[in-house]
């Protein structure tokens, strides 16, 4: 793999953009089932002028919050990646918890969280250069936005949350 061609278009402005357009998560699991497998992905857009390498990180909190009454997995850093994109172009980045391109949903007390929903958080990381910064757990955090926005023009379109996955009994 080679690297995107730098910004080099001498306007003396920010313009490496990237956009996330959806995170792509079931509605339901766990329905009468101990565990399921399903896709869950984001959908990032380059929406600059130049071909672009990105790291795309995804955490999840799981249904009942960071102390995970229900001992449900996913929990914590699922996605953590780098991808090209070219000019205009638009990818889907799977999560892979399984080594089959699926996540794996699961609960050790489902009756504790049932009817809750799990919470998925995405950034697109342009040039993929701030895992450090936006390490698992960090996504929402003030250093990782800062970290994120010093490479883009509009700090409006690089991060996304979604709840979804709601436990069903």
């Amino acid at each position: 793999m080679t690297a995107p061609p730098d910004d080099n278009d001498n306007q003396g402005n920010n313009d490496d953009d990237q956009g996330l357009r959806q995170i792509h998560v079931p509605g339901s699991v766990l329905s009468g089932v101990c565990n399921e497998q399903d896709n869950v992905f984001v959908k990032v857009k380059n929406l600059t002028d130049a071909t672009e390498l990105v790291g795309v990180y995804m955490d999840v909190i799981p249904p009942g919050g960071p102390s995970n009454p229900g001992g449900c997995q996913p929990s914590g850093r699922i996605l953590q990646t780098t991808v090209v994109i070219p000019v205009g172009g638009q990818v889907n980045v799977l999560a892979d918890t399984t080594g089959t391109g699926l996540v794996t949903f699961a609960c050790s007390n489902q009756n504790a969280v049932a009817g809750q929903s799990y919470t998925f958080i995405a950034v697109v990381d342009d040039h993929a250069d701030d895992p450090a910064a936006c390490g698992p757990g960090a996504l929402l955090s003030l250093t990782c936005f800062n970290a994120l926005c010093s490479d883009v023009s509009n700090c409006s379109d690089f991060r996304l949350s979604t709840t979804g996955a709601t436990v069903r009994k």
